[in-house]
């Protein structure tokens, strides 16, 4: 399945990176940056991240501002995808439940805000 992002489509039927430079001046326009980490990563505001192989953890912001926004995607179901990936909540609660968050389903695209302490992270 590809995934599409404002109707661009980023990962295609073989699960590889496509139209990416049309794909990044969009994130850019909308986030800030476009991120494709290969090891674990610590995200910031404004960050679209694509997990690849190699990343398995994405750590949230310990101190974001309400209105901070992150998205991340996941690939493909391959054996180079990085399935399940744990985005951890950094001493904040995720929807507010003081735990972390796995995403195990391939080809998915989340988008989180940082709403306040009590809820902390939601998901769009």
């Amino acid at each position: 399945m590809a995934i599409k992002v404002k109707n661009v489509e980023v990962i295609d039927d073989s699960n590889n990176l496509s139209n990416i430079n049309s794909f990044e001046n969009t994130v850019k326009s909308t986030y800030g940056r476009l991120r494709i980490p290969t090891s674990d990563i610590t995200a910031a505001n404004r960050d679209y991240i694509i997990a690849s192989a190699g990343c398995n953890v994405v750590q949230l912001p310990s101190n974001p501002n309400p209105g901070n926004e992150i998205v991340i995607g996941i690939g493909g179901s391959t054996s180079t995808t990085s399935v399940p990936i744990t985005v951890s909540r950094n001493g904040k609660t995720i929807m507010g439940t003081p735990a972390d968050l796995v995403i195990d389903i391939p080809s998915s695209v989340i988008t989180l805000t940082y709403i306040n302490d009590t809820l902390g992270w939601v998901i769009k």
